[in-house]
């Protein structure tokens, strides 16, 4: 993909310069940063997305982070306004948008707007801000940003890499100077603030944008429900699961979904690393399942018994029974046949 590391700016509805550039040709996709990405530190993005997506990546710095605008107003809509900022400067009517974690806020808010955006990835989106912040995971980072904003972002970087896991993949080398000067503590903690504000449940609803949510079940870093909540609230979403251990690694099949729908594919189409479900009420179910029980189901839909269950997955009879017996649970089923039916029902 072709590099163009020319830095322009975009002005937002309220004055805010905004720092972005493009890489590559053709089509257009434009990646709304998670913080503390930016364009000086993109860690795994680019790699991430250019193996997803062929034609003209748009990165840009959100602001009060990198060399956007810094000392500015931060808020949900705000956000909304420099992507679409962002959009505009980079002459482009039709909006389709990578986006991850707290950066769904803003792509959903944008695409509530109206027509203009026409796709969306969303990655471990983030129903709930407040419920998020509060996370057990979360509240420790927060509490270092109080004591010490300097070592906040080494804890960070680590909490993104996985607690244990070697930073550099994610880095890319990145000094702590670099890590430390990419926003001010004023705008980092009006970032934190804005986010706990963001309540998706009013937003998506409001959305007509084809939206494709992926989410990592093995991932514990970010296990809530959020994803198969909001599958059930976007009129027009695919939820894509699978489950591995490590963070930043994606099973071939998942990376050929997302590549098939940001070329315009957005049928549903199973995968063997996990399943490709239409947003609604059975999403939140199927997410409670682990990844071994979503295997017993898709058998059990194929008529298989216990036994054969057993065999096909080399456990003891006795195990597949009591993967059965909790699908039943789960799923609030009283028997196989309805295990059956609600697993067909729901493209598995």
């Amino acid at each position: 993909m072709d590099d163009d590391s020319r830095i322009r700016y975009a002005t937002s509805n309220d004055g805010t310069r905004i720092a972005w550039k493009a890489k590559g040709q053709g089509p257009s996709l434009i990646f709304a940063p998670p913080w503390p990405i930016t364009l000086a530190w993109l860690g795994p993005w680019p790699t991430m997305i250019e193996s997803r997506f062929d034609g003209r990546v748009i990165y840009y710095d959100r602001r009060g982070f990198g060399n956007s605008e810094r000392h500015v107003e931060h808020s949900i809509e705000r956000y909304a306004d420099d992507l679409e900022a962002v959009a505009d400067a980079a002459g482009l009517d039709d909006i389709m948008i990578y986006s991850a974690v707290v950066s769904c806020s803003e792509a959903l808010h944008l695409a509530a707007r109206g027509p203009r955006v026409t796709r969306a990835v969303l990655g471990e989106p983030v129903l709930s801000g407040r419920e998020w912040l509060n996370r057990s995971e979360i509240r420790p980072l927060l509490a270092v940003l109080d004591r010490d904003p300097r070592m906040f972002w080494q804890v960070l970087v680590q909490f993104a890499s996985g607690w244990g896991r070697s930073t550099e993949p994610f880095t890319g080398g990145a000094s702590t100077r670099e890590r430390i000067s990419i926003a001010s503590e004023d705008d980092l903690r009006a970032t934190i603030d804005a986010y706990a504000t963001c309540e998706l449940d009013a937003i998506a609803p409001l959305v007509r944008a084809e939206c494709l949510i992926t989410h990592n079940t093995g991932d514990s870093l970010v296990a809530d429900p959020h994803s198969a909540r909001l599958a059930q609230l976007l009129p027009n979403a695919t939820l894509l699961l699978w489950s591995a251990a490590e963070r930043w690694v994606f099973p071939p099949e998942v990376v050929a979904r997302v590549r098939e729908f940001l070329g315009g594919d957005t049928s549903n189409t199973a995968l063997d690393a996990g399943t490709t479900l239409s947003g609604g009420s059975g999403a939140a179910q199927l997410l409670a399942l682990s990844a071994r029980e979503r295997e017993v189901l898709a058998l059990l839909a194929a008529g298989k018994t216990n036994r054969e269950i057993a065999e096909k997955l080399v456990v003891a009879e006795a195990t597949a029974a009591r993967h059965v017996h909790n699908i039943l649970n789960k799923l609030d089923l009283a028997n196989r046949v309805e295990a059956a039916t609600w697993a067909a029902r729901h493209g598995l």
